[in-house]
């Protein structure tokens, strides 16, 4: 067995016991919060009508009168057998409820990283190679002016300008319920149109970022020295950036592909709210609100699941983009 699939396994050996803490503290922190989330379920004026026994039976029924620490291994004992429980505001299995989302938050999620890569890259060694222009000092100013602005703020904004007040795109949702009968390019053209404002946000607040990112370390890698040993050697500029330059500029790629793995739901929540998409973003958001502890629990089993693998994905990527990293 050679040493980087070692590695691998040692690493998700490592999360098991991880996971288990993870899931633990946050179970622990999560019942012991203010709140009754039978009052969530059944609504405070129904709870106020009901008599004690009906209460009882009600929590006994959400298994909420068993104690902390069984419940949590009642749980885990859901997950290890590959379900992950009953929701309790929906009743529905909470598996079946984030097949139905996960697509969703998925494309949302790969269309954003797609356009950011797209264009913060080449815009970053642009800017690199006409450090202190005009287009470079705007991306710097437009970088700091983007991290500063919330997000929040920023969709809000967006929603009353084009869709209330101009009326040039949709809103809420990800497609036009009154379409009657459309064909198969007016619903994509509608999905476009209801995606433009979510994803062009998230590719603006992200964008400034990675230029800034990516211009930094373009202008560090271009003067090192075996970039100019190459050059004295008489190579090829275009081969001296190729074969040296740029393939060192592409390793924050890794990190920020890993980040972003980790980031699949949580970096969702708040535009998914906003704009009404029914990804996991929102889905988590709702339960949150609502104290549905199975699919709170669910959905933070996920993204733990996500942030592990997203790092671990961003290290076998450091090694496959340069050849001087080797497993330890």
């Amino acid at each position: 067995m050679n040493s980087g699939l070692k590695f691998v396994i040692k690493r998700l050996l490592v999360m098991i016991p991880l996971l288990f803490a993870v899931t633990l503290a946050s179970y622990l922190l999560m019942t012991i919060t203010p709140g009754d989330p039978m009052a969530m379920y059944v609504g405070q004026d129904q709870l106020r009508q009901m008599t004690p026994t009906q209460k009882e039976q009600r929590r006994e029924a959400l298994g909420l009168n068993r104690p902390i620490i069984v419940r949590y291994f009642d749980w885990l004992d859901d997950i290890l057998h590959g379900t992950f429980g009953t929701s309790f505001k929906t009743g529905q299995p909470i598996e079946k409820e984030i097949g139905q989302r996960i697509g969703i938050t998925m494309s949302l999620n790969i269309i954003t990283l797609f356009l950011t890569y797209l264009v913060g890259i080449p815009l970053g060694i642009y800017c690199a190679k006409h450090k202190n222009g005009i287009v470079d000092n705007a991306v710097m100013l437009y970088s700091y002016v983007g991290i500063s602005l919330p997000a929040f703020w920023l969709s809000i904004m967006a929603i009353t300008l084009f869709a209330v007040k101009l009326k040039w795109l949709p809103g809420l949702g990800l497609s036009d319920l009154t379409l009657k009968n459309p064909t198969f390019w007016q619903e994509v053209w509608d999905t476009i149109k209801h995606l433009i404002m979510p994803v062009g946000l998230t590719v603006i607040t992200g964008l400034g970022s990675m230029a800034r990112a990516e211009r930094n370390l373009y202008l560090d890698v271009i003067n090192q020295d075996y970039v100019r040993t190459a050059r004295a050697k008489g190579l090829p500029e275009r081969k001296v950036k190729w074969g040296h330059a740029y393939r060192n500029v592409m390793l924050p790629l890794a990190s920020e592909i890993g980040g972003s793995l980790a980031g699949l739901i949580g970096g969702s929540y708040i535009i998914e709210t906003i704009f009404a998409i029914p990804g996991l973003g929102a889905y988590s958001t709702n339960a949150i609100l609502d104290r549905d502890y199975p699919v709170i629990m669910a959905t933070l089993l996920m993204s733990s699941v996500l942030v592990m693998v997203g790092y671990l994905v961003s290290d076998i990527l450091y090694c496959v983009v340069d050849p001087r990293i080797r497993v330890q």
